[in-house]
C-alpha cells in the first residue's frame, strides 16, 4: 500500500536530495482553533516563519523569548485548520509545505487521465434494459471520460454477459439536459435482454487525495504500479517556479552570481524528471 503522506514524502526527497531543512515537533496537541504553539525542541520559531504541521500551513507572529513557543495564524495559503496532536512534526520554513508538495500531487492525479496522457481507472455502472428505449441517461458519473465496453445479463443459469459490439452504441455527450440530466446518453442500436441490466464500463478520472493517510489505490483509484509517477510529475511542477524566482529581485537580496547558478539551471534539472514522466506514462499506456 502507499500513502499520501508517502507520495508527499517521495517528492520532496526529489526535490531537496541531500538538503535538510530545520524540524521540530509539538510539545501539546493543538485544536483547530488554537492559536498558541509550543515545540518540543530548540529549533527555533522566529516572527514571520511559516510552519507546515500535516497539510496545514501556519505563519508566526510573536514569538517567545525562548523561541520554541509562538502565536501563529492558522490554515494560510489555502490549507485547512486541523487538529494536530502532541509529538506531530513540524517542518520549520520549508522550501515546500506538505499543503504545497499535495496541490502538486493532485494536480498531477488529474493530469494523468487527461487525453494527452491517457491514463484511467475502469468503473461500472449499469440500468436496465427497456426494448422501447433507445437513449439512456448516464447521470452521477463525475468521473466519466468515454465508454470502454458494454455487456447485457441474458435470462438462465449460464450467468452469461455478452458484449455488445462498439458498432450498436454510440455516446452522446451533448445530449438534451430536458431528457438526459447529465448532458450525456448511451444510444443502444442493439443488444440487450428485456428487464435485465445493461453494464456499462467505462474510463474514468482519478480521484483527489484529502488526507495524508489515504491509500492511493484506494482513494484515488491509480493502479500501484503507477504511484511512482505522482512524485516525479509533483516535484516538475514544483521545481518549474524556481527559474522564474531568480528574478525576484525585491524579496531576493542578494541572487546567486550567474557564474555560481547559471540561468536556467532550474530548468535544466527538470529534463530528466520530464523524461522519466514520459517514460512511465508510455509504460503505463502500454
Amino acid at each position: 500500500m502507499t500513502t499520501f503522506s508517502q507520495v508527499i514524502d517521495r517528492t520532496r526527497r526529489r526535490l531537496m536530495t541531500q538538503q535538510r531543512e530545520p524540524i521540530n515537533t509539538l510539545s501539546n496537541g493543538i485544536d483547530a482553533v488554537d492559536t498558541a504553539l509550543s515545540s518540543t525542541h530548540s529549533v527555533r520559531f522566529v516572527e514571520g516563519a511559516r510552519l507546515s504541521i500535516g497539510l496545514e500551513d501556519m505563519h508566526t507572529v510573536p514569538v517567545s523569548s525562548g523561541f520554541t513557543s509562538a502565536t501563529v495564524i492558522r490554515a494560510v495559503d489555502g490549507s485547512t485548520a486541523a487538529t494536530h496532536t502532541t509529538g506531530d512534526l513540524v517542518r520549520v520554513n520549508p522550501t515546500w509545505s506538505n499543503w504545497e508538495i499535495a496541490q502538486a500531487v493532485n494536480d498531477e492525479l488529474a493530469s494523468l487521465s487527461s487525453p494527452m496522457n491517457g491514463l484511467f481507472r475502469i468503473r461500472s455502472t449499469e440500468f436496465d434494459f427497456i426494448p422501447a428505449t433507445s437513449g439512456y441517461n448516464l447521470a452521477g458519473l463525475e468521473d466519466f471520460l468515454d465508454v470502454w465496453r458494454v455487456r447485457y445479463d441474458t435470462p438462465g443459469p449460464e450467468e452469461d454477459w455478452p458484449v455488445i459490439q462498439r458498432r450498436f452504441w454510440r455516446i452522446d455527450h451533448a445530449a438534451d439536459t430536458g431528457d438526459f440530466a447529465a448532458g450525456v446518453q448511451l444510444v443502444l442500436s442493439d443488444g440487450g435482454y428485456p428487464g435485465h441490466p445493461v453494464r456499462v464500463s467505462y474510463k474514468a478520472s482519478f480521484d483527489p487525495l484529502t488526507a495524508l493517510g489515504d491509500d492511493i489505490a484506494a482513494a484515488a483509484g491509480l493502479h500501484a504500479e503507477a504511484h511512482d509517477i505522482l512524485s516525479i510529475g509533483a516535484a516538475i511542477r514544483l521545481l518549474s517556479g524556481q527559474e522564474a524566482q531568480r528574478s525576484y529581485t525585491t524579496t531576493q537580496a542578494d541572487p546567486p552570481a550567474p557564474e555560481e547558478v547559471p540561468p536556467r539551471t532550474a530548468v535544466g534539472a527538470l529534463v530528466p524528471l520530464v523524461e522519466r514522466r514520459e517514460e512511465r506514462i508510455r509504460e503505463r499506456q502500454g
